[in-house]
């Protein structure tokens, strides 16, 4: 039987924008933590969003997808994978069942890679140069007490407080189509509501105007509030976010939407339709509180 995702639109919508990040020009690519149940389709949803055509009509992936590695591999997926914008965990779990000192290494080579960009690795091997395709973005797939558990070393490292979280789960409705359709007792042939997504080839620059840009920094600094009090303990009663990440995060991500709901544009820019989007992404940005899917459906095509 298909793996058929089911009321999932918004979520592949969110991760082909992410994976789009890295198709921009004098962009970092964002990295985001997709907090769900088990069960509840990260997995699938990251696996549908990575399923894209190239401008010139070929397909390709826009990111690498595994169940485990190590640092060194990480190393060579990056080299044998200049195009791939991200790398994609499918259960970042799994990659704390090594020993310490491979997983501290592995989550340091994560961390160049997302933040500054991996230039030149020494090794007994030799000297290996990344060059343009060292930057690299990573997206995650965790339970919701994982995400919060800070033993763990994507908490310890800092790592997650760099990622966008987007925490979600479904709502009854959407358990109840489910749990019919893996007993063979939903039949649909509507086609999902989710864009084929088109990967631009080169990196392309995208036009804000003023008035968009405000509105995102005012998104951007809402979501940095919530995860401000989301952030604070006993134990760090002041801990508090600045909003600059998250404002690079939003205004990458509107940029990124807009090839995705403008692909044909002459002149690529931020539409109203890109805006809204962010607007529905800010409800599930949080660590501790996810947001229901039941009713919200991928982005409309409405222009200014």
């Amino acid at each position: 039987m298909k793996n058929k995702l089911i009321g999932m639109d918004f979520a592949v919508e969110v991760v082909q924008a992410v994976l789009l990040t890295g198709y921009l020009e004098d962009e970092k690519p964002v990295s985001l933590l997709i907090i769900a149940s088990p069960e509840s389709g990260k997995t699938t949803a990251t696996r549908n969003a990575n399923v894209s055509v190239r401008s010139d009509g070929h397909g390709e992936e826009l990111a690498v997808a595994l169940t485990d590695t190590t640092g060194k591999g990480l190393l060579r997926i990056v080299r044998e994978h200049p195009r791939a914008s991200h790398v994609i965990f499918n259960d970042l779990s799994i990659t704390a069942g090594h020993k310490s000192h491979v997983v501290k290494y592995l989550f340091g080579v994560i961390s160049a890679m997302t933040e500054e960009g991996l230039s030149k690795i020494a090794d007994p091997g030799g000297i290996s140069s990344y060059d343009g395709e060292g930057v690299k973005g990573i997206i995650g797939c965790i339970t919701p007490r994982l995400a919060r558990d800070q033993r763990f070393i994507w908490n310890q490292t800092g790592l997650t407080t760099r990622m966008l979280p987007f925490f979600y789960e479904q709502g009854v409705n959407i358990q109840l189509k489910v749990r019919r359709y893996h007993a063979g007792l939903l039949y649909s042939n509507r086609p999902d509501g989710t864009r084929s997504l088109v990967i631009p080839l080169k990196k392309m620059p995208v036009h804000v105007r003023e008035d968009y840009r405000e509105q995102i920094l005012e998104l951007a600094n809402g979501v940095a509030k919530k995860l401000s009090k989301e952030g604070a303990t006993r134990k760090n009663a002041d801990y508090k976010e600045l909003g600059y990440r998250r404002i690079d995060q939003f205004l990458s991500l509107a940029k990124a939407h807009s090839l995705l709901t403008h692909p044909g544009d002459d002149e690529p820019r931020v539409h109203r339709v890109n805006v809204e989007f962010l607007r529905k992404l800010a409800r599930f940005v949080s660590f501790h509180k996810p947001e229901d899917l039941e009713e919200l459906s991928s982005s409309s095509d409405s222009d200014e």
